[in-house]
């Protein structure tokens, strides 16, 4: 069979005709919350900037948009360790719901957009997923080879500040297991920064000694995450204007709750509002809860979407405290969603 000839000296020549549109064009092949101002501002930064201005979420790009586009069951990640012998393999949606899991549980440990997260772990699926996991929330994370001594993790730390370290209690080399918890309990008492979170990772291999206070499980943490209905939520139709996730909220069918969601804060220069989502009966107690929610936030709105039956006086108990923007009968799309609050806009 013979091979195609390469390409290479065609797309090379494109580039070297006009390397701003060459990369333009490439640049369509992702998802973009918001596109670019200048495809390369020279003047941006000490070399220049490449697409000035745009916005986009590795973690949806490399995760989401699979799942949306038909490849949600074919495999995303394969881990197979010759050392341990140990074989795991994740589909695209697998993935992506432990990466949202994972997410709201830095979350919930206090990391948020800008801060800092040092990941010391062996390469297994979980190192993955906390790099994954810190994009999908805007965290910067910093990569630590595990099994660095003390001194040079300590110096890491100091360098970047984080406001947590992902770690695992232990790496397999050939021969030897090697613990991280004592190496990184050493490089904190040895930094002048101390970071408010360890997420610690326990493999059978070996049990690490936790730090009350400090450290918190893995596992645990999952866990409890995923009972509490917590996910960091992307969408390919989140606009700019999406800022973070607020609360929590219940999806009611046939009187009970059958699943509980996070919803989107969407931030506009004008004002700032709160999206429930509503499926089903809902009494007047629980909207009052999700009222109390929203006031704990000043200059909100409620966008309340009820499906599958009249709601009764609970939607009189939103009158007066909230905008009801919109109510409709059937189950809620993203583009209800977002059309709704940008008035149809595209």
């Amino acid at each position: 069979m013979l091979s195609k000839p390469s390409r290479y000296a065609e797309v090379y020549a494109q580039w070297k005709r006009d390397p701003e549109g060459f990369w333009a064009e490439a640049a369509r092949a992702i998802d973009w919350y918001k596109p670019w101002d200048r495809v390369f501002d020279p003047y941006a930064g000490q070399y220049g900037r490449w697409f000035a201005g745009a916005e986009c979420n590795t973690a949806f790009n490399c995760l989401d948009r699979h799942v949306e586009r038909g490849r949600a069951g074919q495999k995303a990640l394969v881990y197979d360790s010759p050392v341990t012998n140990m074989q795991r393999s994740l589909t695209y949606v697998e993935l992506r719901d432990e990466v949202a899991t994972l997410g709201a549980v830095l979350q919930d440990l206090g990391v948020g957009k800008g801060d800092r997260v040092i990941i010391y772990m062996p390469m297994i699926p979980e190192a993955v997923m906390a790099m994954l996991a810190c994009a999908r929330i805007g965290a910067i994370h910093s990569v630590v080879f595990g099994g660095f001594a003390a001194p040079e993790l300590a110096t890491r730390i100091d360098d970047a500040k984080p406001a947590a370290v992902l770690s695992a209690s232990c790496g397999i080399e050939p021969g030897r297991v090697v613990q991280y918890k004592p190496l990184l309990d050493a490089a904190i008492g040895l930094s002048g920064h101390k970071p408010s979170a360890v997420l610690m990772l326990q493999r059978p291999m070996a049990q690490a000694e936790m730090t009350a206070g400090r450290d918190h499980d893995w596992a645990s943490a999952i866990a409890d995450a995923k009972r509490r209905g917590r996910t960091v939520f992307l969408s390919s139709h989140i606009l700019p204007e999406v800022e973070a996730l607020c609360h929590r909220v219940a999806i009611i069918r046939d009187g009970r709750i059958v699943a509980v969601e996070q919803v989107a804060t969407l931030k506009s220069r004008a004002k700032r509002r709160v999206d429930v989502r509503v499926v089903g009966d809902a009494d007047a107690r629980w909207l009052e809860g999700v009222l109390n929610v929203s006031d704990a936030v000043a200059n909100r709105s409620m966008l309340a979407f009820v499906a599958q039956g009249p709601i009764g006086g609970a939607l009189d108990a939103v009158r007066g405290r909230a905008e009801i923007v919109d109510v409709i009968t059937h189950e809620p799309t993203l583009e209800d969603i977002f059309l709704s609050y940008y008035g149809g806009a595209a």
